[in-house]
């Protein structure tokens, strides 16, 4: 490969595709971790209400609904809680229906996140996290379903992946222009190269790119020895 003009635009094009993937690769894991880090607010927001609104009573535990999202009382909802206690007992919301959903027990002050399976396919992003109120230890979790965001993520991603595309399409064009009309004022040193074997000229023209200045002229110089 000994042209110049080829060199350049393959080094180029080159470029330009790392540069583009790597931002599309960065651009979309920012993207995940920023939907996600947003939803685990959210879970953060409802499990401080469902502990706000668990009573706890002699013999009796439960999560008064109306301190509820309603979403935990729509079956299938893409909402859910399971609070676990230590004596086995768990409360489970209305929107699991009969999905069983196990969670571990933590230790008070223990937090942990994780994509899990939830029921008719989704997926979920679950938050637990451990307490103790009231002389009793529980763990709560609380999961929301991530396939509508995932799909929304996707389609972007689509979108972007078209558009960088597009881009990047345009900036080749630019770049064979801008190569084309940099290199094309060598061409003016071949031509007078030309003039000069036919005796047209007796030196080669200055008006030559700062690569090749020196180059043309040492040649003039030889031309005068």
């Amino acid at each position: 490969m000994n042209s110049l003009e080829t060199r350049l635009r393959i080094g180029l094009a080159l470029t330009l595709v790392l540069l583009l993937g790597l931002f599309w690769i960065i651009g979309g894991q920012a993207l995940h971790s920023m939907t996600e880090s947003f939803v685990q607010s959210r879970l953060e927001h409802d499990a401080e209400g469902l502990l706000a609104g668990m009573l706890m009573e002699p013999g009796e535990v439960e999560v008064q609904w109306r301190r509820a999202n309603q979403f935990y009382s729509q079956p299938l909802s893409g909402h859910y809680y399971v609070i676990r206690f230590d004596d086995g007992h768990v409360l489970r919301s209305r929107s699991l229906w009969d999905h069983p959903f196990e969670i571990p027990q933590l230790a008070a002050g223990e937090t942990r996140r994780s994509l899990v399976p939830g029921p008719s396919g989704q997926r979920l992003l679950l938050l637990l996290n451990g307490y103790s109120k009231q002389g009793r230890s529980f763990t709560l979790g609380v999961a929301e379903d991530m396939t509508p965001i995932y799909r929304q993520k996707e389609r972007f991603v689509a979108w972007f992946a078209v558009l960088a595309l597009g881009g990047l399409l345009a900036l080749l064009l630019v770049q064979h222009i801008v190569v084309r009309r940099s290199l094309g004022r060598l061409q003016r040193v071949r031509d007078d190269i030309r003039r000069l074997e036919q005796g047209q000229v007796v030196e080669l023209s200055e008006d030559a790119p700062t690569e090749v200045l020196p180059l043309v002229q040492e040649f003039n110089r030889l031309l005068h020895l």
